[in-house]
């Protein structure tokens, strides 16, 4: 999607009333290192320096490798309402993991997400690796999240 996009600096309200159960694509990765930088926000990784709340209200799935990079750390300086809506949902690699109908309103969602991939799901280890950012502000309020493994690589005092 940005991969002609240059410049971009600002994003808000990115996918807003996105009410399908869509993937967020990150870059293709291993259990622990991105093998090809081709994520969906990996073209702005030297420009993009704002998200504002354009997860809330985007019943979506994600992985935490979406703002990763092999070699370089994003500039983003705030995060407002990431994560911010209950049906977004962070599996282990949204790359491979199957439709996922997380609206459903007469199914047992925990049981979906694991018949279609969705082992080890709510962690977001490792996250914040390849980010510079020091502002989080309305953000992690989503379903299935291990919070136990939320941690900031790059907080700074």
């Amino acid at each position: 999607m940005f991969a002609l996009s240059k410049g971009v600096t600002n994003i808000s309200d990115f996918l807003w009333g996105c009410y399908y159960n869509i993937r967020v694509f990150s870059p293709e990765h291993d259990a622990n290192n991105v093998l090809k930088d081709n994520g969906l926000f990996s073209p702005l990784i030297d420009t993009l320096t704002n998200l504002e709340c354009w997860a809330n209200g985007f019943h979506g799935v994600y992985d935490r490798f979406l703002f990763r990079h092999s070699t370089k750390k994003y500039k983003i300086v705030d995060f407002n309402g990431f994560f911010n809506n209950f049906n977004s949902v962070i599996v282990d690699d949204v790359n491979t993991v199957s439709f996922i109908d997380i609206d459903n309103k007469t199914a047992n969602a925990d049981k979906i997400i694991s018949a279609n991939g969705g082992i080890n799901r709510g962690n977001l280890s490792g996250f914040t690796t390849d980010l510079t950012t020091e502002v989080y502000q309305n953000c992690f309020q989503a379903n299935f999240i291990d919070y136990s493994t939320i941690t900031f690589e790059n907080k700074t005092t």
